[in-house]
């Protein structure tokens, strides 16, 4: 109604025009407004639920020697959240025979987070808590006549050490064990025959040996 009569009224619509521009240009400028406060908003939070401040060292590289040592090539990604918590991501995988026909491939991954008793990063020991997940075959060792191929799929805990070397590189000892359910099948061979068995079952394996030389960024 009162746009209409803003309509009949010559003199005064220009005016209203006016108003309505004006408004249609304030109201991106509340909202891009309100967009930084939420924002410094929520950056407020995170720093306020972190326990602490991060580290300066906030991310690092590690290979584990007892895996190179048994040709399983393998790096780890790490990330520190906190003072006291960081994300570990191991990749391991071997293509490799070990000896005549002695074998055990696979492809593991074993994601997981860690509280450190002192600081991420430093001198000191700490505890774990990780996933595993293993694309496996392997036969042929210890005088076994089977091969045995599958999947696995568990989660375990750890304990570990670390020492700093220098500015860069620390190294860490780290055990851990685990609950974890496999499917697998078995064969007459390590590199062919028919298949005799297969099956599926929980065990409790060890699911961390490591030691580890790591650079720090």
């Amino acid at each position: 109604m009162c746009f209409e009569k803003i309509i009949q009224l010559n003199n005064k619509s220009y005016f209203i025009r006016l108003c309505l521009f004006a408004r249609e240009a304030f109201v991106p400028m509340i909202v891009c407004f309100m967009k930084k406060r939420i924002y410094l908003l929520l950056v407020t939070l995170l720093f306020l639920l972190l326990p602490g401040r991060v580290s300066a060292q906030f991310f690092s590289l590690r290979t584990n020697l007892v895996g190179l040592a048994t040709s399983n090539l393998n790096l780890e990604a790490s990330m520190a959240f906190s003072l006291k918590w960081s994300g570990h991501l191991p990749v391991q995988y071997n293509p490799f025979k070990l000896w005549d026909d002695a074998k055990v491939k696979n492809l593991t991954i074993v994601p997981g987070v860690r509280y450190w008793v002192n600081q991420t990063y430093s001198a000191g020991c700490f505890f774990g808590l990780h996933g595993v997940f293993s694309l496996y075959n392997a036969g042929g060792l210890f005088g076994h006549t089977y091969r045995y191929e599958g999947t696995a799929w568990g989660g375990g805990i750890s304990f570990g050490w670390a020492r700093p070397l220098s500015k860069r590189w620390n190294f860490e000892l780290e055990l851990g064990g685990g609950v974890v359910w496999a499917d697998w099948e078995r064969y007459m061979c390590p590199t062919c025959g028919r298949r005799v068995d297969k099956g599926t079952g929980a065990r409790i394996v060890p699911t961390r040996t490591a030691v580890n030389l790591v650079y720090l960024f």
